[in-house]
């Protein structure tokens, strides 16, 4: 596992970058690519990263690009962070790593500087994340992430419910869930995605103590089978920030867990 400079983050954030940092260092181990599924990959081919785990090409590309593109963005040397962040998605375009770091170090680029431009267009790349591998709930953890420190929260649900769709047990895609209910103030459903979470193992503190703040933090309450899956009826499937793509069998959700948007991302071994 590698560490990774953490920006400080203060005020109402502080919740979400803990979420996202605790989640992060606690990954499970996620099944490596064979021999042939390495062998297939060529340079400047965009492919799936979570068929191209364990492989030479992406290892080479994280080692060149990944932690230098933290180095910069800790530098304030944004557009060399942008251009290693992109380098990534470029040949893997869902690195949840990579997604996310790209958009951080947007949210800290000022919009003054010339250099920032066009190149913050960040709903571009979630959507070739969604195309490149439908399947993987912890894309739409991601764009979550993303779309909850946009402040668009009801984006954000959408988000998070096609990852808990494609993986009803993973805590981190019902913690967000729950997080970004509470931003909508929908506080039965924060609460029950709350209990789903804590009862899969969550061990993070903040959305507890956010629902206690609002007296809203009720025990013995879990979210029905089918809730998550009618809240998205009527979306359009693989729109961005909707349910996403229709008959999307269960998960590839083992390569991220961001807790709803915080700092900077670390990837795991």
């Amino acid at each position: 596992m590698h560490s990774f400079p953490i920006p400080s983050i203060s005020g109402p954030k502080s919740v979400l970058a803990l979420a996202t940092i605790a989640l992060l260092l606690a990954l499970p181990t996620v099944a490596r690519a064979d021999a042939a599924q390495c062998a297939a990959l060529r340079p400047e081919v965009p492919a799936d990263y979570y068929g191209a785990r364990g492989c030479g090409l992406l290892r080479s590309v994280e080692q060149f690009h990944l932690q230098p593109g933290f180095n910069h963005m800790k530098a304030r040397r944004f557009l060399q962070a942008n251009n290693d962040f992109r380098f990534i998605l470029n040949q893997f375009p869902n690195h949840p790593q990579a997604l996310l770091a790209v958009a951080q170090n947007c949210e800290f680029w000022p919009i003054t500087d010339r250099e920032r431009g066009n190149r913050c267009t960040i709903d571009e790349l979630f959507d070739r994340a969604v195309e490149i591998n439908p399947k993987s709930a912890s894309t739409f953890v991601a764009r979550g992430t993303y779309e909850h420190r946009s402040k668009r929260y009801d984006k954000a649900v959408a988000s998070f419910i096609r990852a808990v769709e494609l993986d009803p047990d993973s805590p981190n895609a019902n913690y967000n869930l729950g997080l970004a209910y509470l931003e909508t103030r929908q506080y039965d459903k924060a609460n029950a995605y709350a209990q789903r979470a804590y009862e899969l193992g969550s061990q993070l503190p903040g959305l507890r103590n956010r629902l206690q703040q609002v007296g809203q933090w009720r025990p013995g309450v879990t979210p029905p089978a089918t809730q998550a899956s009618s809240a998205t009826a009527g979306s359009t499937p693989g729109a961005p920030g909707s349910g996403g793509p229709p008959n999307a069998p269960a998960s590839q959700s083992g390569g991220l867990s961001p807790g709803a948007a915080g700092g900077a991302v670390a990837p795991a071994r």
